[in-house]
């Protein structure tokens, strides 16, 4: 018996490909073209194809580096707390949520 994920896949790759498509329309209709030089803050590394974990690999093998360690701990924020406003409520975030930003190492593409 095949499974709804299994049955969806298809479905999937296809509304996929239909979105990326309608970006790239979108990105000829109104995109430029910039030189480097004139946009120096868009300068950075940039991954290969594949997104994951391997474009910081990939990156430092390219540039000359190496990568030394994988935090076993941590996450984007030490404390969930801290991004309170009052025009956030910590208190409404899904507690998945809360719990990727504050331990972001543990979680793999």
């Amino acid at each position: 018996m095949v499974n709804a994920e299994e049955r969806l896949g298809p479905v999937r790759a296809l509304v996929a490909t239909i979105g990326a498509s309608f970006i790239f329309v979108l990105i000829r209709i109104f995109g430029r073209q910039m030189r480097e030089d004139e946009v120096p803050w868009l300068r950075g590394p940039i991954g290969g194809s594949y997104i994951g974990d391997t474009p910081y690999e990939e990156c430092a093998a390219r540039e000359g580096l190496s990568v030394e360690r994988r935090a076993a701990r941590g996450g984007l924020v030490p404390d969930f707390e801290s991004l309170a406003s009052a025009a956030f409520d910590v208190n409404r975030v899904h507690p998945r949520v809360r719990h990727f930003y504050e331990h972001t190492a543990r979680y793999r593409m």
